[in-house]
């Protein structure tokens, strides 16, 4: 069981650095191409970039709460 969990934290946690790369990839991009979209939607976008990191954090967060949950039992 802890076995499984670890490695079911470590996966999540790898699937949350690869989004947080893509995320900071994506916007740096597109902030880069087109600096009339930086100067309009900046605050929009970084809103939502924001929101998804916090959304990744707390899933991260959870997922270890329950495998400390399931340790001690």
């Amino acid at each position: 069981m802890s076995v499984y969990y670890r490695f079911k934290f470590r996966s999540i946690f790898s699937l949350f650095l690869l989004g947080l790369i893509c995320d900071v990839s994506y916007f740096s991009y597109y902030f880069n191409k087109y600096p009339m979209i930086n100067l309009l939607f900046s605050k929009r976008k970084r809103l939502i970039f924001n929101v998804r990191f916090l959304l990744k954090l707390i899933l991260i967060l959870l997922n270890n709460c329950c495998k400390l949950v399931l340790k001690y039992q």
